[in-house]
């Protein structure tokens, strides 16, 4: 299953990677090109808006069933906790917010922490955020501590990305460099780089291998472990 946002047509499309069907939400209902994140548990996914909404949509029927509002500037990013119970989001502010699911409470702001994409650790306890000054931080969530603020990226991060073991993440640059950071130690234990920027990375469900789309294409990093 994925979901795309589609500017040009300004609809969200669900797509079921076995049987090929797609769900097709109303054009009216969205912003256009747009943040999405699907749940784990498959039955809903957000989107973030260019207008600082965060909307919750239903898989099955494509209605939306939620909007949390809060965010000042555009909303850059979102994504949804392991155990689909909450979600947490950046804006253009670069504030950091998370969500309960159920209320649509905001249950912790972060404001003006250079916060781009966000991605949350598989037992859902901290998070981690790119930023254009070229730093990763990791977030306690429960108090919204920055824990840590690692440097490596010579260039703006675009992206980051936590195993599904928690005990690795990847980030990536405008640089094309992809770096696998060890959660442990704070260093980065492999390099790649590739030809022309990359904007975006995902671990497959095994760990063992790492995702990155950039302007020149898709590449597939297979890692030892």
């Amino acid at each position: 299953m994925a979901g795309s946002a589609r500017g040009e047509e300004r609809a969200l499309r669900i797509h079921d990677r076995a049987s090929g069907a797609s769900t097709t939400i109303p054009a009216a209902e969205t912003d256009g090109e747009e943040p999405v994140a699907i749940a784990p548990d498959g039955t809903w996914l957000a989107t973030a808006g260019a207008e600082g909404t965060v909307r919750i949509w239903d898989r099955a029927s494509g209605t939306s069933t939620g909007t949390f509002t809060g965010h000042t500037g555009g909303a850059r990013s979102v994504t949804v906790s392991p155990d689909s119970t909450w979600l947490a989001t950046t804006d253009a502010q670069g504030t950091l917010r998370t969500w309960d699911r159920a209320s649509g409470a905001c249950t912790l702001t972060v404001a003006a922490c250079d916060a781009g994409p966000v991605a949350v650790a598989s037992d859902g306890s901290w998070l981690a955020t790119t930023g254009q000054d070229m730093t990763v931080r990791v977030w306690d969530r429960a108090d919204g501590a920055c824990t840590s603020v690692l440097t490596a990226h010579a260039d703006g991060a675009t992206s980051v990305s936590v195993a599904p073991d928690g005990a690795r993440f990847a980030t990536t640059d405008a640089q094309g460099t992809l770096r696998i950071w060890d959660r442990a130690t704070e260093r980065v234990a492999t390099l790649m780089r590739v030809d022309g920027p990359l904007h975006s990375c995902l671990w497959g469900p095994d760990g063992r291998v790492v995702a990155a789309a950039g302007e020149r294409g898709l590449y597939l990093f297979a890692l030892r472990v």
